[in-house]
């Protein structure tokens, strides 16, 4: 079979020489005209793609600044480590879990860089928080989760964040952030915004309960969308925004349930153009 085989391989350049041969791919076919047709050289352009780096945290103790597999040390390092990065939670034995911060390491540090913490990973998770993140043991005056300058577009979503004698999330410079699915229960204000302007927020989906003061406080936040919230037994008001702009025909504030607040199920102070509907018990100045 192998000596027909070459046989046949033979046959196949009977009668050309190899200076003939190549003299043939050189000329080639050509077009109408006398042109070679080009040749393609068969390279296809691969588009570029970055693989966002993963810090997964397995533990709910809080023991140091970098303890692999805590939630301060994965703050820690994707603020160091450049482009978005994701956050999640494999803490066994799976199920609901709490990470009660440390007093002796005070709050968590600020996210500077654009992350997704996704509580929604956490073995068990189906459409309530699993992960408790819990500053009832952390001095007065003290903030859960700071969204600070260099966090633009940033997400959180699937945890629950109580406990803070000041705010449960609190936005210092982060743009465009977004806060999903998340519960905030028993803090001053569940989540704050007062020291720079904040546009593109996104808070939707969420469940305030039991806070203090105010479950959603923005004061010169630029545009915010405040989309389907469950606001409940706020201390004062369910939503309190001052000198806050958002365009009519954008997301606005819609479709939150607010009931049992202290004040007002929903303040505005100085806001311009701002839609609002679906908000009951809503108080305007």
């Amino acid at each position: 079979m192998r000596r027909e085989l070459s046989s046949l391989l033979d046959s196949v350049s009977v009668g050309r020489s190899r200076k003939q041969r190549v003299a043939a791919r050189r000329n080639g076919p050509r077009r109408e005209g006398g042109s070679r047709r080009p040749v393609g050289l068969g390279i296809e352009s691969l588009e570029g793609r970055a693989l966002l780096a993963t810090f997964t945290v397995t533990l709910n103790t809080d023991t140091g600044a970098l303890v692999p597999g805590e939630l301060r040390w994965a703050i820690n390092t994707a603020n160091a480590t450049p482009g978005a990065d994701v956050i999640d939670f494999n803490i066994a034995p799976g199920g609901a879990q709490a990470i009660a911060l440390n007093p002796g390491l005070g709050v968590l540090p600020a996210i500077t860089d654009q992350v997704t913490i996704d509580g929604t990973t956490q073995p068990g998770y189906v459409a309530t928080p699993l992960v408790t993140v819990s500053g009832a043991a952390l001095a007065a005056g003290s903030d859960g989760v700071d969204f600070a300058v260099g966090s633009g577009l940033s997400t959180m979503q699937g945890l629950e964040i109580a406990n803070f004698s000041r705010y449960g999330t609190v936005f210092t410079g982060g743009t465009g952030v977004t806060l999903a699915i998340n519960t905030f229960t028993n803090n001053l204000d569940g989540v704050h915004a007062a020291v720079a302007p904040t546009p593109g927020t996104v808070i939707t989906g969420n469940l305030f309960q039991a806070n203090t003061d105010d479950g959603i406080d923005l004061t010169d936040a630029g545009a915010v969308s405040i989309v389907g919230n469950t606001i409940t037994s706020s201390g004062g008001d369910g939503i309190s925004l001052t000198e806050v702009a958002v365009p009519f025909g954008g997301s606005g504030v819609l479709s939150n349930q607010v009931s049992g607040s202290g004040a007002s199920g929903l303040r505005m102070s100085a806001v311009t153009g701002t839609q609002v509907g679906g908000v009951g018990f809503a108080k305007i100045q």
